[in-house]
């Protein structure tokens, strides 16, 4: 399985929620030196598998950087440079670098620094769109209208994600890369398709320096099997896009337009055959919190030792048709799944498991509510995903009351469902 470049601005990545998780933290250069410094990451043990952590700049304008840093299993350290040539300053500047998101590791602390940056020449330039510097390499970006890939599978999902096989046509290609996104999102991005490649570009770069081969992330050959993210059903615009062995593009690609089929995949919920209520269990509210001047409520199960379990909270009256509370409820979890099926989550890990003692993750979090009385159900699965018909319907009352402990702990995924 290759470990596809990512571009960044697509995606959301999530850590693993573990009580031996392996904590991830960043130290840097207390200035730029002539437009130049260095963040470093270390591990606070060897991780067993791959870690990639996202990284993001604030202010960003002029600076180029990679924004995902990727650890082999047992590595416990990485650099990535950021080069603010091309930034602007008329006033020392303090540059955050922050941790946006891991996956594999846990953000630690710290998981932020800063940089100053100090007013000075350092060259300009930076980026640039399709045929200028960084995008796409050697020169503008040349379209190749005989490059083209065929679908030749049905959707799929393994433990990495869903995916289509596909054929490549390309004569005379080198090292590729094969991407899909939804059509005109690549239009819409900042750089367009010549600041993706530049992305790519530098990934492939730093994985290289790293001592990875460039065969594990991109093709060399349109004879190997390959194989695109399935992005979901619909409109699909598919780049070819070629490399050299050093990870410099070429400028060449191709671009098929192809319409991807529905797929439902595996680990679906459904509803039980019949209701029994069960006034052993319930739903508490935990209380609300601040996030960014965002305010949300948190709600959990109880009475559910071992038992895996959704919750829905809603308007008074909501939940009276318990088998359509019960459709209700897989529907909120499907719509949850649709921003995340493609990073190989399936409906199954929208479910939680046992009480507060047991896992400490398991609450639901909602964007906040007005205060008042609301409706709130339980519902109970079985290890397949079927509602084993324990259902119960209780009261609560929100009244924005402070959390007790820690909203969101470090690595959790933060999910929120609609109200």
């Amino acid at each position: 399985m290759k470990r596809f470049l990512v571009f960044l601005a697509t995606v959301a990545l999530f850590a693993a929620c573990k009580t031996d998780a392996v904590f991830v933290t960043l130290s840097a250069d207390s200035e730029f030196v002539d437009g130049k410094a260095t963040v470093n990451l270390k591990l606070s043990k060897p991780a067993p598998d791959f870690v990639d952590v996202l990284i993001s700049c604030t202010p960003s304008a002029g600076l180029v950087f990679n924004e995902q840093i990727s650890f082999n299993p047992g590595a416990e350290s990485a650099s990535l440079q950021i080069d603010a040539t091309g930034a602007n300053v008329t006033e020392d500047t303090n540059v955050e670098v922050r941790i946006k998101e891991a996956i594999g590791a846990v953000p630690g602390n710290p998981s932020s620094v800063t940089i100053v940056l100090k007013p000075g020449n350092y060259g300009g330039g930076g980026g640039g769109g399709e045929g200028g510097e960084g995008g796409g390499g050697n020169g503008s970006l040349q379209l190749q209208n005989n490059w083209r890939i065929d679908l030749t599978s049905e959707p799929y999902t393994d433990e990495y994600g869903n995916w289509l096989d596909v054929a490549v046509t390309a004569p005379g290609i080198k090292y590729f890369n094969v991407c899909a996104f939804e059509e005109g999102y690549v239009e819409q991005e900042e750089g367009g398709l010549a600041g993706i490649i530049s992305d790519w570009e530098g990934q492939l770069k730093t994985a290289l320096e790293g001592g990875d081969a460039i065969t594990d992330y991109i093709w060399s050959s349109v004879e190997e099997e390959c194989y695109i993210e399935y992005v979901g059903a619909g409109n699909v615009d598919v780049y070819i896009v070629e490399f050299e062995a050093d990870g410099s593009a070429t400028g060449r690609y191709g671009l098929t337009k192809v319409v991807l089929p529905e797929y439902e995949a595996s680990g679906s919920l459904q509803p039980a055959d019949s209701y029994v209520k069960n006034t052993g269990i319930g739903v508490t509210y935990m209380g609300r919190y601040n996030d960014e001047g965002e305010d949300f409520d948190c709600f959990t199960a109880t009475g559910v030792e071992g038992k895996l379990w959704s919750i829905c909270v809603d308007e008074p009256g909501t939940f009276d048709d318990i088998a359509q509370a019960a459709e209700y409820a897989i529907e909120e979890i499907e719509d949850l799944l649709a921003d995340y099926a493609a990073y190989g989550f399936t409906a199954m890990d929208f479910l939680y498991q046992g009480t507060l003692a047991e896992d400490e993750y398991s609450y639901a979090e909602y964007y906040a509510f007005d205060k008042g009385t609301y409706d709130a159900i339980v519902f109970i699965f079985d290890e397949d995903g079927k509602m084993t018909g324990e259902y119960n319907l209780v009261s609560v009352n929100v009244d924005g009351h402070a959390m007790a402990s820690a909203p969101r702990p470090a690595g959790k995924r933060h999910v929120i469902r609609r109200r």
